[in-house]
């Protein structure tokens, strides 16, 4: 996915993309770049997934970045 942190949240906010659709191209991303790279220690897809989920529903958080992914460091 090629897309800035606003551009997903707007796509996201106006149902042009589902969250559960960018969580999967992020965590596709992860898969194919990370054993090289290594920067990404504790994955937990599932819980993402799940989140994404909850949000195309219409329930969980809002808030400006609603819908994008993002790892700590």
């Amino acid at each position: 996915m090629d897309a800035t942190a606003s551009e997903i949240a707007r796509l996201v906010r106006s149902r042009e993309l589902g969250a559960v659709e960018v969580v999967e191209a992020h965590l596709r991303r992860i898969e194919a770049v990370n054993p090289v790279v290594n920067a990404v220690v504790a994955l937990d897809g599932e819980r993402a997934l799940a989140a994404a989920r909850e949000l195309d529903a219409g329930r969980g958080p809002a808030g400006p970045l609603r819908g994008v992914p993002f790892t700590v460091k």
